[in-house]
C-alpha cells in the first residue's frame, strides 16, 4: 500500500488526468521510493466509477451522500416539493431521513471504493435558488447514516477501511463538524459513539 495519498475533489476541473497520475507515479518512485495512491470523488454516476480506474486511479470516493439531491424524481410528493421550490424560487430541499437511503450501493462493499458520511448540507449561501437544503438532519438519523457507513467497511482489509467525512469545517456549505449553536458537540459525540459500538 503506498505511503502517500492524493485524493482529487473536482476532475472536470483536473484536465488529463492519466497522465498528471503517470507523472507523479514515476516521480515519487525515482525520487522517494514510494508509490501514491490515487482517490478519485465520483457524484452520483456508477459509470464514472470504471472510467476512473481506467485513468489510473487506484480507488473512488463514492460521495453518493448527495445523491438524495435526485428523489424529487422518486415520488408525487418529492415532484411537487421541487416544481414549488422552483417556482417560488427557493433552494431545493431535501429530506436527510431519504439522503441516508441513497448514500449506499453495491460499489461500496469494493476494496477500491471509500464511502462517505454527510454531517449536514446548506449550499445556499454559494448557490441563492440553485442551492440545495438539507432538512429534518437529527442526531438519530445522523447515528442510523453513520452506523450503516461502518458497516459497509467493516468486512474490508484495514488498508481500504477508510470512510471521508464530509466535512469539518465546510461553514460555507451547512456542512461541518464542528461545535455549533444548535447541536453543540453533539455531532462529534454522535461519530465517537458510533465508532465505538462497531469495533
Amino acid at each position: 500500500m503506498a505511503s502517500h495519498y492524493f485524493s482529487f475533489i473536482d476532475l472536470k476541473e483536473s484536465p488529463d488526468c492519466k497522465q498528471f497520475i503517470s507523472y507523479w507515479r514515476r516521480w515519487a518512485k525515482e525520487e522517494l521510493n514510494t508509490d501514491v495512491h490515487f482517490v478519485a470523488k465520483a457524484d452520483e454516476l456508477d459509470k464514472d466509477f470504471e472510467e476512473y480506474y481506467n485513468w489510473g486511479f487506484d480507488s473512488v470516493f463514492s460521495n453518493r451522500v448527495l445523491a438524495g439531491a435526485r428523489i424529487h424524481k422518486n415520488s408525487l410528493h418529492n415532484r411537487l416539493r421541487y416544481i414549488t421550490c422552483k417556482l417560488l424560487g427557493l433552494p431545493r430541499l431535501v429530506n436527510f431521513k431519504e439522503i441516508i437511503k441513497q448514500a449506499q450501493n453495491k460499489y461500496d462493499e469494493k476494496e477500491s471504493v471509500y464511502p462517505g458520511i454527510l454531517c449536514g448540507w446548506d449550499h445556499s449561501p454559494r448557490s441563492g435558488k440553485k442551492g440545495i437544503v438539507v432538512y429534518n438532519f437529527t442526531m438519530k438519523l445522523f447515528a442510523e447514516h453513520i452506523s450503516g457507513i461502518l458497516q459497509l467497511v467493516k468486512n474490508k482489509k484495514p488498508e481500504h477501511k477508510i470512510i471521508f467525512l464530509k466535512s469539518w469545517n465546510e461553514w460555507g456549505e451547512g456542512n461541518f463538524m464542528e461545535p455549533d449553536m444548535e447541536f453543540g458537540h453533539s455531532k462529534i459525540d454522535t461519530l465517537k459513539h458510533c465508532i465505538e459500538e462497531s469495533s
